[in-house]
């Protein structure tokens, strides 16, 4: 503003942006001297609801958009006090006009919702941050006007509770556009959920629907449903009700997610239902959300228990058992991460900490197989926590993997269900996940043969000759020297996407693409699946098969555009593969189409 003028004008004009909860403005004379000539701080009542910090939301390109899983489970990090406040989760709430309108007039929250999710959304879309709340800001609009009239799903709501969910999705898809099924499909779980304004009802009312039907479609859908109840706070003490201490309420949910759960511990009749489900079928939103529970509860600084520090180590070290797996600790790098922070705590003496260095060999001393061991350093080291002590780790994990001679060295206890390709994928994930440049995972992975007759672990006659290895033995291979590996040249494919290049060759595979941050090549577009597709290296071919629910289309030179529901392709030459149906929309264009490139 001007000297002497429009400076309380200018900080009115801050305020009513609802973006900043105080607002001073400063006057600077030519000597630099500041003061104050306004400061005012927004109305808020205390104690209301914040906006979270999240890392990472969906780019929502149309309003569609916003009813996916991934974009509701954003909104549920972003805005989870406000949610657990209201009682309603976001699925619900974006078909409420009323409530949706009641968000919009609390401008402090709702802007400032904005702004964070217009800022990190900007960043993935590579424009200003200003054109993504513009957009966002006309979204809720569009937003607004369909939960007004939302009438023309009642149908599909009706037929929701007597059909049953699979029926439901069936029908939304036999008689709605693509772009309208997860709408359509969300209204009519909102609607079944009626007025329940309670956690363990809304849990009963989920688990209800899986007594109907046990279809994929419907368990897919409802695990991103009963993970939009479970994934907070305040809807687990809700359902798991008293528990005398937190190691109990840890050793409970570690019940459900393993569906163990019996009357002995603490937890409401839901639980029991919810345990039963996850018993038989697998949930893997569900179990992810309650391990990021348990996770965040041992990394915090209450105590296991109400004991003394000899009873507190005594709950850690009979808890650490049960959060072990195959290839370390459930919950990949925040569990590892969680369980050194509380074991530095558990394994110090008196007023000081064990160091890290203590505490990773005493944890991973207790690990039943070199498998685990190193899972968990990996997982470690890709942690933030693991990063700045990422020597002594790469140290240690090099001294484990030189020590391997054998598949019983490796994992003694190997369950005949991992497969050759999963023990090797599950560790290049890692391995990649820990900062270990590609090239040298692979090339630590290509000396580790895994051989076997059983069904279990079956590789050809021609990999046995090679490494000699008699069956059910892993053998590092000495004849494959890393130069010998690197000159072997290997079969690539080159694709682009967004203009960015991404060479992919034949060791690489298999290699996913969607929209779940854990693939390889994310794309942003409202059409593509958590993992919509997945390129493998079949036959001297890269071969694409198609895992979505909107289908993906490959246009190859000189060749018929190929139409793949659920079904594969080889990409052969060069060509265009377009996440869902053809669109020739200029965002289409840029978001749901991948060249390809056979080199």
């Amino acid at each position: 503003p001007g000297r002497g003028v429009g400076k309380t004008q200018f900080g009115e004009f801050l305020l009513k942006l609802a973006k900043y909860t105080s607002v001073k403005v400063f006057e600077v004379n030519a000597s630099d001297k500041a003061r104050i000539v306004f400061e005012k701080n927004c109305y808020a009542s205390s104690g209301g609801p914040t906006v979270s910090n999240i890392d990472t939301a969906l780019v929502c390109m149309s309003v569609s958009d916003a009813f996916s899983f991934e974009s509701r489970h954003s909104l549920l990090k972003l805005l989870r006090s406000y949610y657990d406040q209201q009682l309603v989760i976001p699925l619900e709430l974006l078909h409420d006009y009323t409530s949706l309108r009641m968000m919009e007039r609390d401008a402090l929250l709702f802007n400032q919702a904005l702004h964070k999710l217009g800022a990190i959304q900007a960043r993935k879309a590579r424009v200003h941050v200003h054109e993504r709340y513009d957009a966002l800001a006309g979204l809720f609009r569009q937003l607004l006007d369909l939960a007004k009239n939302s009438n023309s799903l009642a149908e599909y709501a009706e037929a929701l509770p007597t059909m049953g969910l699979t029926y439901t999705i069936r029908l939304v898809t036999e008689r709605l556009p693509v772009g309208d099924h997860t709408r359509a499909i969300t209204y009519a779980v909102a609607r079944y959920f009626g007025e329940a304004r309670d956690w363990n009802l809304k849990l009963q009312k989920a688990c209800e629907l899986f007594e109907i039907d046990q279809s994929d479609e419907a368990a897919d859908c409802l695990d991103e449903v009963i993970t939009e109840i479970i994934d907070g706070n305040e809807p687990v003490k809700a359902v798991l009700g008293y528990a005398p201490d937190l190691v109990t309420a840890l050793n409970s949910m570690l019940a459900i997610i393993h569906g163990t759960w019996d009357e002995r511990m603490p937890g409401t009749q839901v639980v029991k239902k919810l345990s039963d489900i996850m018993s038989h079928r697998p949930l893997p939103l569900v179990r992810s959300a309650l391990l990021g529970r348990i996770a965040s509860a041992i990394a915090g600084k209450a105590p296991l228990t109400k004991l003394d520090r000899s009873g507190n180590c005594g709950a850690f070290k009979r808890l650490v058992p049960k959060l072990m797996e195959f290839g370390g600790f459930m919950g990949g790098s925040d569990m590892a991460a969680a369980v050194t922070i509380r074991a530095k705590v558990v394994f110090g003496n008196g007023e000081e900490d064990a160091s890290f260095e203590e505490t990773v060999l005493t944890l991973s001393g207790g690990m039943p197989s070199p498998a685990a061991k190193i899972g968990y350093l990996l997982d470690l080291l890709s942690s933030e926590m693991g990063k700045k002590k990422a020597s002594y780790l790469s140290q240690r994990i090099a001294e484990m993997f030189s020590r391997i001679h054998s598949i019983h060295d490796f994992a003694p206890d190997l369950d005949v269900s991992w497969s050759h390709d999963m023990v090797r994928e599950d560790f290049r994930v890692r391995l990649c996940g820990a900062g270990i440049p590609r090239k040298l995972a692979d090339e630590l992975l290509r000396k580790v043969t895994l051989v076997s007759d059983q069904s279990g672990l079956a590789v050809s006659r021609s990999d046995r000759t090679m490494t000699g290895c008699e069956p059910g033995q892993m053998r590092l291979s000495s004849e494959l020297s890393p130069e010998s590996l690197l000159a072997v040249t290997p079969a690539r494919l080159m694709l682009t996407y967004r203009g960015l290049p991404c060479t992919v060759d034949s060791s690489q595979t298999p290699f996913v693409i969607g929209r779940s941050d854990t693939c390889q090549l994310i794309v942003d577009w409202g059409a593509a699946s958590r993992n919509h597709a997945v390129i493998k290296f079949v036959n001297n071919d890269f071969v694409l098969f198609d895992q979505s629910k909107n289908g993906t289309q490959v246009c190859m030179t000189n060749h018929a555009s190929i139409a793949l529901a659920n079904s594969s392709t080889v990409l052969k030459g060069e060509g265009r593969i377009t996440i869902g149906t053809m669109d020739d929309t200029s965002e289409a264009q840029e978001y749901a189409v991948i060249k390809f490139q056979r080199i």
